[in-house]
């Protein structure tokens, strides 16, 4: 009987430390499967589907009106529409926080606005001597812009950063920060 109660309770230990494990894998599973999403979302940039997966979609979305306007949505599909990323491994931290280890490679933008900084500048003094509007002026930095971003053979950086998924109300969503930005720009925060 004794043996009978050791062998139960070995069971009950062993049931119980699966029953854990399965529900960890759960939530490690749904946590990168909102980071999925998030990318998916942001290459097609469906803004609305983004809000569902990123706890503050508009600080990757956010871009300076006064230097974009009519092609702003262009040029943001050209900066994250080519955004490659694989997950490298997940840690749990709680039944509510995973950390996914995320590498992700961009156009590495720093070149690319070195470069457009040249041209928007000649174009900027040239435009001085002539009867150019500044929405027509806006409009060329718009389409030189879009010009250097969808230039062909454009240089690609990677960078691996640690995204905090969790779970609030019931919904993954990730929390993004600095660094994530920085990496999902090509640099471009950091230079």
């Amino acid at each position: 009987m004794k043996k009978f109660k050791q062998i139960t309770a070995l069971l009950l230990v062993f049931i119980l430390a699966f029953a854990f494990v399965s529900c960890g894998d759960d939530a490690v599973k749904e946590a990168e499967q909102t980071v999925h999403n998030m990318f998916s979302a942001l290459k097609a940039f469906d803004l609305e589907a983004l809000n569902k997966f990123v706890e503050d979609s508009e600080d990757i979305t956010d871009t300076d009106d006064a230097l974009l306007t009519g092609n702003t949505e262009e040029i943001v599909k050209a900066m994250f529409g080519g955004v490659e990323y694989k997950i490298i491994s997940s840690e749990q931290i709680d039944e509510d926080t995973v950390n996914v280890k995320t590498s992700i490679t961009a156009i590495d933008m720093k070149p690319v606005f070195k470069d457009f900084f040249a041209s928007a500048m000649q174009l900027a003094f040239t435009s001085a001597f002539s009867d150019m509007s500044e929405d027509a002026l806006t409009a060329k930095m718009e389409e030189l812009l879009l010009e250097k971003i969808t230039a062909p053979d454009l240089d690609k950086i990677t960078t691996e950063v640690i995204l905090e998924v969790s779970k609030e109300d019931g919904v993954w969503k990730v929390d993004t920060d600095d660094a994530f930005t920085d990496a999902l720009m090509g640099g471009l925060e950091e230079a």
